[in-house]
């Protein structure tokens, strides 16, 4: 394995955790004969995008959520862009391309991994197909001004915001990215800087407004009633649905 290969196994080994790319064998055992990661069943998302405007606030939530959860390990991807998403059966997304992260809690340099991700959610939006419903039609219109406002937020205020503003649109299909938006395991101490042991998950006592979301099985009932309490955000007016970035008043279960 190259010297490069071998840095990229060992950021990825502190962070396996839901929406990471995981590690080949060969990754795991460092012997050089074969890829880093293991991406079986995963597309790259340009093959595979999300087909309307909640499809993208759900994914873009889950996400984003991955993204902060990186950052609480002290990792920062450095190039997250279309190429670099792969999505599984599901339609879920999951990070990969971390030849280019390091061990960083520089704050301008997760600002830049937060601009790029609302930078590649734009991309989505503008690239979904032609839609004659003008429900749709007007729930892109919102996600684009979310995405504007939430522009230079850190990862988890984007997750919120998303997540909120998915629910605000209804239960309705999102084509093919399963339904739900539910807490991911927590992978990562209360130190934002310091990761989880390898092979170990976090405390469960970790603050429930901290968890991530998980993209799960659609065959939830209703993603906005599951178990740590979301509140009403996204159910306001055009304007102010699923704006709720500072954080204060969290939508994500």
């Amino acid at each position: 394995m190259s010297e490069s290969g071998d840095v990229e196994a060992a950021i990825l080994a502190a962070i396996q955790m839901p929406g990471v790319v995981p590690l080949s064998e060969a990754g795991r055992s460092g012997s050089g004969a074969g890829p880093v990661t293991s991406t079986d069943s995963l597309v790259p998302l340009p093959d595979r995008p999300p087909l309307g405007s909640r499809a993208v606030c759900v994914l873009g939530a889950s996400l984003s959520r991955t993204v902060a959860e990186v950052h609480r390990a002290g990792i920062v991807h450095g190039s997250i862009s279309l190429p670099v998403v792969l999505v599984d059966q599901l339609g879920r997304p999951v990070l990969a391309g971390f030849s280019t992260a390091s061990r960083s809690t520089s704050p301008d340099a997760r600002a830049l991994d937060a601009g790029d991700l609302v930078s590649l959610l734009k991309v989505l939006v503008d690239r979904l197909p032609a839609s004659a419903d003008s429900s749709e039609s007007r729930n892109r219109r919102r996600t684009s001004r979310l995405l504007d406002e939430l522009d230079g937020s850190p990862p988890v205020d984007i997750s919120d915001g998303l997540a909120g503003l998915a629910r605000s649109f209804g239960s309705g299909a999102t084509d093919g990215v399963a339904e739900a938006v539910e807490p991911q395991e927590a992978r990562s101490d209360g130190d934002p800087d310091q990761a989880a042991p390898e092979g170990q998950s976090a405390p469960a006592d970790r603050p429930s407004d901290e968890e991530g979301p998980q993209v799960v099985d659609s065959t939830q009932e209703d993603p906005g009633a599951a178990a740590r309490g979301p509140s009403g955000a996204g159910q306001g007016d055009e304007r102010g649905d699923g704006q709720n970035a500072s954080g204060s008043d969290r939508t994500i279960r």
